[in-house]
């Protein structure tokens, strides 16, 4: 009787001795994959307005001489007034386009962490606002130049602030309009995935939603300051004096560090209950 025994091959990376490749993409190269979907689904935005600005800040500096001094450097803010209305825009298209395309039932399907996706949808817009503030205000320092340098009262203005208050005023705007509009747009997208529960009136209920988000928020502030009242407040240095004679003061303002506390904790509130509910509510 002839016996046959069959044996079990094992892998090849077993018999060589060699590690088996990681089956799961790695945390960072996922997010980056996530992160630069949706920022494909933002350039078209980006780039236009981004043009609309340049343009915008170059009209006026051709302007410079030919209008009342100081005129077109006022005139160069006015994208930073519209830039938060964009970015709005852009934080309900980063969600709006996945359902308009089609692509929430993958979006919905696949076994990527809620977090990972709104953190990517996030990441991309703060990406488009960032830019396009720091477009604006490099047109704003642009034309600022152009009226220095043809005006010696304004050059000579500019010569007496000192410069290093200069820096951290300007990186201290800079730091709060960066927060603030990262609070803008979690706010708004965290209404926008609330209103996508609702079968009808989904406008209304994101603009509810957006109520309610604010009125949250004001709360949580006020809250903040009596819970963490005992924060030490932050400071603020300010100018006094005349052109040609100025000086820093010292305290000149305080912010209340206890409702930025609030406020903050408003914001993980908000991009909590998106992770949530794309994770465990929202269906296709």
């Amino acid at each position: 009787m002839t016996m046959s025994m069959t044996t079990t091959a094992e892998p090849a990376h077993k018999a060589t001795g060699q590690v088996a490749p990681a089956r799961s993409m790695s945390l960072g190269r996922e997010l980056a994959q996530l992160y630069r979907k949706d920022l494909g689904q933002l350039v078209f935005t980006l780039v236009l307005f981004s043009v609309l600005i340049l343009a915008w800040e170059v009209f006026l500096f051709t302007r410079i001489g030919h209008w009342p001094e100081g005129v077109p450097f006022g005139l160069s803010f006015i994208p930073l007034g519209f830039i938060p209305l964009w970015t709005v825009w852009d934080a309900i298209s980063s969600y709006r386009s996945e359902w308009h395309n089609g692509t929430v039932y993958l979006m919905l399907s696949l076994p990527t962490a809620g977090w990972k996706q709104a953190a990517s949808k996030l990441a991309a817009v703060m990406t488009s606002f960032t830019l396009q503030c720091l477009l604006t205000l490099g047109g704003v320092w642009f034309v600022m130049m152009g009226e220095a340098r043809i005006s010696e009262d304004t050059l000579s203005v500019l010569r007496t602030i000192p410069r290093h208050w200069l820096a951290s005023t300007g990186l201290q705007a800079g730091l709060a309009l960066w927060l603030f509009g990262l609070g803008l747009v979690v706010l708004v997208q965290a209404a926008y995935v609330v209103s996508r529960l609702a079968q009808r009136w989904q406008f209304v209920a994101m603009l509810g939603a957006l109520f309610a988000g604010g009125w949250i928020t004001v709360r949580l502030g006020g809250l903040g300051h009596y819970l963490f009242g005992w924060v030490p407040r932050l400071s603020l240095t300010g100018l006094a004096g005349s052109p040609g004679n100025f000086h820093i003061v010292r305290n000149a303002a305080y912010v209340d560090t206890g409702v930025l506390i609030g406020w903050g904790l408003a914001g993980l509130l908000f991009f909590g209950l998106t992770i949530w509910l794309l994770q465990h509510v929202v269906e296709v």
